[in-house]
This record gives structure tokens, sequence and C-alpha cells, in this order.
């Protein structure tokens, strides 16, 4: 008993073994990771800045100025010290609010240097909203004093009123939840700008609307007039945050946007990708109504020419790390694919509170599309999302290769999955692959769908018929719409309750533009179901599609036979599959038949009969035309008949051999 179980352990390990060194990883990275000191989770950073401007003058001069441009106090930004130095390190007197900072200087040496020294402490921010904000209900309610950051000023730059902005808003509005609707916004903005350090210029949102290129404060334009368009106060945020790129702190510009009364102005970064909150790597210096406001202004008397304000921010002090709340899980939705498949990897995440949730595909055997993308998670519900992967064509994967699926967030959560793929397999194009995916924003479902195919095999002259089942999670009635390929039908399912369901298609249209090759091909189908026009589920089928059989003969001869003899019948066969064959020679004049049973396999071969005179009953010397009769059946039992023809040539004889021939067969 004890060496049987030895046996069975080592013949495990060793399969083991055989499946890791026969069967290849295969992976590229995707997302490259860098090395930098950013890290959103950091709760808080305290920082240092310093705004420094130099100002330079050809006689004694006086000068008056007011500093727009310097650390705020707010929601998520705190002021631990501020001083003003001049240019030998004096304390300058200084009369300040939170919009300004004025203060005096005469500039005796030719040359004038003042620097506003402060340090902060600025903080991770999401207001975490658990709720729905209806967009009709938070507009009918705007304070007075709020209002004016929604409205237009001659000369602004944030021109809403653009038909092409007022309509790209009404498209993007597709909702009354608010949250998704900034979703959209924010998205539209990050996805179809680009981004280009050669236009610095402040441009009007009419003309970004046009060209979409710039930085960040281009996008916070556009961003800010889309908003406006529908109504919402919205602010222009004058900043620095932290570029990885560069490894400091830059020059930098968002959004914040009037979320009523008990969350009041909510951030948002559609360039970094922050919809909703912001990390403590932002640093706010000025908010105003427009972006063509100035930072700073000179009073003066004499003749000065002021320099460029220098602003330098040095983190002093990391925050702990903040861990979000939040599950998620990743998975191609067919565990095997082919080569040259195009297979959607389904994204499932959760949390508690409204989240846009930037997520990186970092490593995969290949992509198609974006690599990145944001996701917006509703309150304790599942939200699916999509990255589109690739299996590349490569010798390497012929027998198969494991591919490692890695999807991370910037908040350091991570899953990962597998994908096997490789020759002679099924596959899925790029168009049935972009029928499961959705064309915009998050999928959130609670329905969950399974189909499987009525059997594991068809023929090509049928119809495949697909059996799902859905359970509908919610309290109500759910109107959803089933999708394979374009045939889709509309179906109703009660609350808490399941459904059965079944689709059809026609294998043959499958092939309507392509020769199926192959005796057998791999395929994959999936459906969708889709709710309110959105794909809230998907569910793919794996089976094999067989080609109806057919047979062909090539070059068959005429033969000729002794009076008392034989002679050999080859017949080259070709069979489209593999197929069991009843072949029958008859001649109903002769009184012949003969019969046999042959197994061919797909291709060309060669069969053989032996024709003997003595089982010619009404044996008659002449040309006589022997039929062939071909009869086979498939899978389905289902038969399928050929006919060919050939002369049989019978020698005649003298009298004397017929008479022996005739007293032979007496005694067989």
């Amino acid at each position: 008993m004890k060496r049987g179980v030895r046996l069975i352990l080592a013949f495990l390990i060793w399969a083991l073994l055989m499946l890791i060194f026969l069967i290849p990883v295969f992976f590229v990275n995707v997302a490259a990771q860098n090395g930098s000191i950013y890290d959103p989770r950091h709760s808080y950073l305290e920082i240092e800045i310093n705004i420094s401007n130099e100002i330079n003058s050809t006689d004694n001069s006086n000068v008056n100025l007011t500093l727009y441009i310097f650390p705020k106090k707010d929601y998520r930004q705190e002021i631990i010290s501020k001083e003003l130095f001049d240019l030998s390190g004096d304390l300058i007197k200084k009369i300040e609010n939170e919009n300004y900072v004025k203060f005096s200087s005469t500039i005796k040496d030719r040359i004038e240097n003042f620097v506003y020294v402060s340090k902060i402490k600025t903080h991770y921010y999401n207001p975490e909203i658990n709720e729905k904000i209806n967009i009709s209900e938070l507009l009918n309610n705007i304070p007075e004093e709020i209002k004016i950051y929604s409205e237009y000023n001659n000369g602004d730059n944030i021109d809403f009123n653009d038909p092409f902005i007022r309509n790209k808003a009404l498209e993007l509005k597709s909702t009354e939840d608010t949250l998704e609707i900034l979703h959209n916004f924010a998205e539209y903005v990050n996805k179809n700008m680009v981004y280009d350090l050669n236009i610095q210029d402040l441009k009007k949102a009419s003309e970004i609307m046009q060209n979409k290129r710039g930085v960040c404060s281009h996008y916070a334009t556009l961003f800010m007039a889309l908003t406006r368009s529908i109504g919402l106060p919205t602010k222009y945020i004058t900043g620095m945050a932290y570029s990885n790129e560069e490894k400091k702190f830059r020059e930098h510009a968002w959004a914040e946007v009037w979320l009523g009364e008990k969350y009041g102005w909510v951030p948002y970064d559609p360039n970094f990708r922050e919809y909703g909150w912001i990390d403590a790597y932002h640093i706010k210096l000025k908010e105003s109504h427009d972006s063509s406001t100035k930072a700073i202004e000179y009073q003066y008397t004499g003749n000065i020419s002021p320099g460029k304000i220098n602003i330098n921010a040095e983190i002093l002090n990391f925050g702990e790390i903040k861990q979000l709340p939040l599950s998620f899980a990743i998975r191609p939705i067919i565990p095997e694919t082919g080569m040259d498949s195009y297979v959607p990897l389904e994204i499932k995440a959760r949390i508690g509170y409204y989240l846009s949730w930037p997520i990186f595909l970092v490593s995969a055997p290949g992509y198609f599309g974006d690599f990145e993308k944001t996701l917006l998670l509703k309150p304790e519900q599942d939200t699916i999302g999509y990255f589109l992967l690739y299996t590349p064509i490569t010798n390497q994967c012929e027998s198969g290769c494991i591919s490692d699926i890695e999807v991370k967030d910037i908040f350091g959560n991570f899953a990962k999955s597998q994908l096997l793929f490789g020759k002679n397999k099924g596959i899925i194009t790029l168009e049935e692959a972009q029928r499961i995916t959705p064309s915009i924003g998050a999928l959130i479902s609670n329905l969950d769908v399974f189909c499987k195919s009525e059997k594991n095999y068809y023929y090509d002259y049928e119809k495949a018929r697909i059996l799902c089942i859905a359970e509908n999670k919610e309290s109500k009635e759910r109107d959803i719409i089933l999708c394979l390929n374009d045939i889709c039908q509309r179906e109703n399912i009660i609350s808490d309750g399941s459904k059965q369901y079944s689709l059809e298609f026609d294998i043959r249209n499958q092939f309507k533009n392509q020769t199926m090759m192959q005796p057998m091909s791999p395929m994959i189908k999936c459906v969708s179901v889709k709710e309110f026009g959105e794909n809230i589920g998907t569910s793919c089928i794996n089976f094999v599609v067989l080609r109806a059989p057919e047979i062909t003969f090539e070059g068959i001869e005429d033969k000729k036979i002794k009076y008392d003899g034989k002679t050999r019948l080859s017949l080259n066969i070709s069979a489209n599959t593999n197929i069991d064959l009843n072949l029958t020679l008859k001649n109903d004049d002769l009184n012949y038949l003969e019969k046999n049973t042959f197994w061919l396999k797909n291709g060309q071969q060669t069969v053989g009969f032996v024709i003997d005179s003595n089982n010619i009953k009404n044996l008659r010397p002449g040309i006589h035309e022997i039929k062939i009769l071909a009869v086979y059946t498939d899978k389905n039992n289902k038969e399928y008949s050929k006919e060919e023809h050939f002369n049989l040539e019978i020698e005649d004889t003298n009298i004397i051999n017929k008479f022996f021939v005739w007293i032979k067969r007496l005694f067989v």
C-alpha cells in the first residue's frame, strides 16, 4: 500500500516538472516601472517652498508688490510657517490675507530679490462619497456666492458657450449621476488631449477643443469648460505637482468642482487621472475663476525690470502609507486561445465609495489599445472593465505557452492571472473582442451569466445552440439583451431570480468569407449581456466545428478479367476528414455484388478490391458497367452517398473452358 502511494506521488511530481519545463512562460513588460519617490499612498507630506523674484533697476526705485501665488490654507493643505526675506536675508514686513501678500521694497543696489519661504503640510484627499449626487438637484441648490464660478466673463479663456464644447458635454452627460458625468468629462479630456510641451501659452477652451494639444493648464481649461457648460461651478487651481520624469516639483494646474454643501469643492486633475481625489504631491498656490489671472503685480517709481518668478519645493517628511479598502481580481474571459487572438481581460473591483481608479496593465503576452485605464468604481458594487490582450504569432509558442498577466493600480494593489495560448486553438477576432468590451466608462452589474454549448461539436451544416443562465442579484426586475454576434434577443428577468435562455446561429455563416481547411476547427463564441445600452456581463464558450464528411474518387481505370480469373481494382480516394466508408461494387445484369468497409483518414489514400469471376453469378463475356457506391455517416448519423462507375471487360473463351467453369461452380 505504502509503495503504491509513493509511486503515485513520484508520478505527480514528475508530471509537474514536465509541465514546468515543457510549457514555456511567455510575457512582455507593458507598463514600465519608475524609480521615483512619488507614491500617492502617502497620507501627507511636509514640504518647504521657496518663491523668489529678482528685480533689476537702473536707478533707485520704490516698488510696491502684490503676490497672488503662494501656498493656501484649505481643506487639504496646512500652513506650518511662512516668512518673507530680502536679498540680505532680513525679514520684510508684509500685509497678507488668503488671496494676496503685499509688501514694499526700495532698490538701492540696482538689484533686489525677495524670497517667500513657507513650510506646509499637504494631505491625500478623497471625500469618499458613498451616495449618488443627482445632477438636477445639485444644480438647483447652488449658493449665490458660488454661482460666479459657473458664469462667463468677457475675455475668459473658459469660453464654455462654444457649440462644440456644449454638444460634447451633452453627449457625455448620459446620466443623472454627477460623479459619473464628471468622470466622463475628465476621461474625455485625458484620452483625447495630446500632451505637448511645445504649447505653453494660455489658450481659450474653444481653441483647445479644436486642436486638443497642450499641457496641464489646457487640460484643466477644457475640463472646466465642459463642466461649466452644464452649469456646475468650477475653480481653476494653479500650483505645483511632482513630476516622475524630472524627479522634482513642477508648475501644474487642475480644477475643483462644487459638489454641494456636504462635500464642498472636490479636486479633479484630468492630466494626472486623479478625478474626485488628489494626492499629497499637489501643492495649491492659487485658486481663481479663470486661467487668465496674474501671479504678481508691481507698482513702482523709477525704472525696473522684473525677472521670472522661481518656485522650488523640497519634501521634508513623508506621512504613513494609506491603504485603500479595495479588492479586485482579473481573468481572461477564456483561459486558452490560439495565436493571433484578441482576448478581453476582465477586471472586477469593489470599494465602499466612488473612486475614479487608475490601473495599468503591467505584464501580458501583448495588448491592443490602451494599457492604462481609469475605471469609475461605485459604492459597494462590482465594477467591471477590460484590457484587450493579444497573443502574438511566435514559433516559441506553437506547442503552447503560459503567459503571466498582471494589473496594478497606483495605490500598490495588484492582481495576477495566466493565459495559455498556442497553435491549433480557437481564436477571438478583433471584431468579436470589441463587441464584448465597452466603448466608454465602467460596467456595473449585479447579474451573473453563464453559458455553455448544447454539444461539444457541430458540423458546418448545423446551427449551434448556446444555452445561458442569468441570475439577477438585485431586488427588482430587469430588462436585459443577450447578444451573440449580430443575433440579439430581449429578455425580462425577475428580481432575485434566474432564467434560462437559448441562442442559435448558423455555423456555415462563420466561414462565409473563408474556406474551412482543417477537419476540425476550435471555435470560441462569446455572449454579451447588455442593460441600458452597456455591457454588464460576458460568457464565452468553446466548441469544435467539424467539416461535413466528403470524398472524391480520382483516376478510376477500367478493368479486364479472364472468364475464369481475378483482377485487382485500386481506388484513389480523398477524404476531408476521418470516415468509416462502406464501398459496394454492383451490376444487376451480372448479378454481381461485392462489399467492403474501409477506415479513411483525412487526406488521400488508396483502397483495393479483388474482383473474382467466381463471384459473378451471371458470368457473360463482354463490357459491363460496374457501379461503385460509397456510403458513410457523420457523428450525427446523417448518411451521405457518392456514386461512380467503371467498365469491366470479361474476356470470352471456348466452350470447353466455359463447361469446366460451370462444373466448378456446382461444387463451390
